[in-house]
C-alpha cells in the first residue's frame, strides 16, 4: 500500500495475501491429524504458563506466579477489550498513538470511554519520536 511516496505495509486487519510456507502447512496438517484435541486450560496451558513465568522472572528480577499473573489469550483483541470493559468509568480518557489499530477507538467507546489521539510524525533518521505534551 502506498501512502504518497511511502510504501506502507497494513498489519492491523489480519487479511494476508500470500500463502504459509509449505513446511508450515504440511506441519498443520500433520498435528491435525493426531488426536484427541481439547481446549486447554481458560488462562493457558500449565507448561506455557509456566515457561512465560521462568522466561520473565529474572528479566523483572521478582518470581511472577503464572497460575495469577499471567494470563495468555487467543489475541490482544479480545483482552484489550476486557482491561477497557474493566477499567474504563464513563468519560475517562485513553490516549492512542496514530497511527493505532482501528478496533481500539470503538472497543473505548462502548466502554464508555473518549479517546485521544498523539500522531506519530514520521522521522527520517532512525530516532524515536518525542510525544508532545501539548498534543495530550
Amino acid at each position: 500500500m502506498m501512502h504518497g511516496n511511502l510504501l506502507l505495509c497494513l498489519m492491523g486487519q489480519g487479511f494476508p495475501n500470500w500463502s504459509p510456507p509449505i513446511f508450515f502447512q504440511d506441519s498443520l496438517t500433520k498435528l491435525t491429524q493426531q488426536g484427541p484435541h481439547q481446549y486447554t486450560r481458560a488462562f493457558g496451558a500449565p507448561k506455557l504458563i509456566n515457561s512465560i513465568s521462568d522466561f520473565y522472572s529474572p528479566i523483572f528480577n521478582r518470581k511472577i506466579d503464572p497460575n495469577t499473573e499471567i494470563c495468555v489469550s487467543a489475541g490482544g483483541v479480545s483482552v484489550l477489550n476486557a482491561i477497557f470493559l474493566g477499567i474504563l468509568n464513563s468519560g475517562d480518557e485513553v490516549i492512542l498513538l496514530d497511527p493505532s489499530y482501528d478496533c481500539y477507538r470503538a472497543q473505548i467507546q462502548i466502554a464508555g470511554g473518549i479517546s485521544k489521539s498523539v500522531p506519530l510524525k514520521y522521522r527520517k533518521k532512525n530516532t524515536q519520536e518525542e510525544i508532545k505534551t501539548e498534543k495530550i
